[in-house]
């Protein structure tokens, strides 16, 4: 009997000796439950599981809205994607699992021209309140959300980050988000708010985006006025998203050499020269 205590208190003794100077083979177990987690997942939501999926957005960096690829994929090469791999499937699709794409992505009801397209779902403004010219360039347009800096989309100064705004998806109308520099307590006020589908944002010209703006909508999580202003000012689309058209919850850019013609509540636009027209 002595014996056996002895031998079961040596053992306690050597994995304690053995977890306290080599932790990490402890993590063995852990590693392999991942790997074969990994294989028995289906990260793109399309019913295969990943050891049998030939997909590439079976692996990368996943971000929520755009689970199944990487984050740093284009519209244009989920689409590439959609084409070469597993077209039946729709593997490459910004369709995160228990969600339907139009509820999400809108994906579903978009026509071929507009899935070429770039989609941002909020934008960000940034001004002062006092500002005298009352215009500006459109700081940001996202892919994700403004203020998630995780998806690389920080506010200006990150004041506005994380919890400053509500996120909520939209089906009707485009969120707009207005970073407001408040020199008194350098620190920025934060306020969002919803305009209409078709409103249009030039690259060229300063566009009154107040007239289309759903008034109602305006909301400050920590009950800040003063981005409101914001609004009421002239803005420019970005260089590097071309004029912007709001449609379904996206704001669609019409960028680099892009043209197309799409459809919103039954009026066309067409893409042309980086502008939307309206036809």
């Amino acid at each position: 009997m002595w014996k056996l205590i002895t031998l079961i208190l040596a053992i306690v003794i050597l994995v304690v000796i053995i977890g306290t100077f080599f932790p990490h083979l402890f993590d063995f177990g852990d590693s392999i439950k991942s790997k074969i987690g990994g294989i028995d997942a289906d990260p793109d939501c399309d019913d295969i599981k990943g050891a049998a999926d030939e997909c590439p957005c079976t692996s990368g960096d996943y971000a929520s809205v755009y689970r199944g690829c990487p984050a740093e994929f284009t519209l244009a090469q989920k689409n590439a994607d959609k084409q070469k791999y597993n077209t039946d499937t729709a593997c490459g699709l910004i369709n995160p699992c228990g969600k339907s794409p139009s509820e999400e992505d809108g994906n579903s009801i978009r026509t071929p021209d507009e899935q070429a397209l770039q989609h941002f779902r909020s934008l960000e403004i940034f001004a002062q309140d006092s500002d005298s010219s009352k215009q500006g360039i459109v700081r940001q347009a996202c892919s994700t959300w403004v203020g998630d800096a995780q998806a690389n989309c920080p506010t200006e100064d990150n004041d506005c980050d994380g919890d400053e705004y509500v996120k909520q998806p939209l089906t009707v109308n485009c969120w707009i988000m207005a970073s407001e520099q408040d020199i008194y307590l350098d620190q920025n006020d934060c306020g969002q708010k919803q305009f209409a589908d078709g409103t249009i944002i030039s690259q060229s010209t300063y566009s009154n985006i107040d007239a289309s703006a759903i008034q109602t909508s305006y909301h400050s999580v920590d009950n800040e006025d003063n981005p409101r202003i914001l609004f009421t000012y002239k803005w420019k689309a970005p260089p590097t998203s071309g004029s912007l058209l709001c449609n379904r919850g996206f704001w669609v850019g019409c960028g680099q050499n892009n043209k197309a013609t799409i459809s919103v509540n039954g009026q066309d636009y067409e893409c042309k020269d980086k502008e939307w027209i309206k036809k």
